[in-house]
């Protein structure tokens, strides 16, 4: 073989193994199913005890609101202020996820700066009163 056409099989090699392993060759895996049961998951979830809801679809975009109906494929979303409801198809939708009120991480600092400083004021008292007074 003379080298050009070896090196045109090489190049024709190396663009087949590229687009194999781009997205072009590839099979669905499901994990657009999961994403899209968990996004179900959670829409049921918070519209069942009425929370209000963040929604952030697959651009980016956020809305706040209540989840007010949901269906198969989509569900609607009633933003609190101004009262307009908007609807969000569940495959176009990136996150859903409780919107307001204080974090996990929040609530337990709180709890553990208050039992810290109830500790320290019960061990000042418990200290003063045995010197007969602090100040």
């Amino acid at each position: 073989m003379t080298r050009s056409l070896k090196l045109t099989l090489t190049f024709f090699a190396l663009f087949v193994i590229c687009l194999a392993s781009s997205g072009f060759a590839q099979t669905s895996t499901g994990s657009g199913d999961a994403a899209y049961a968990k996004i179900r998951e959670k829409v049921k979830q918070y519209s069942d005890v009425n929370k209000t809801v963040k929604v952030t679809n697959s651009i980016g975009e956020t809305a706040k609101g209540r989840i007010v109906r949901s269906d198969d494929n989509d569900f609607t979303l009633k933003d609190q202020r101004t009262g307009t409801e908007r609807v969000f198809e569940y495959g176009k939708v990136a996150k859903v996820q409780k919107s307001g009120g204080l974090s996990t991480t929040a609530i337990i600092t709180i709890a553990a700066v208050g039992t810290a400083a109830a500790i320290l004021v019960g061990f000042l008292a418990k200290r003063c009163s045995n010197e007969g007074g602090c100040f």
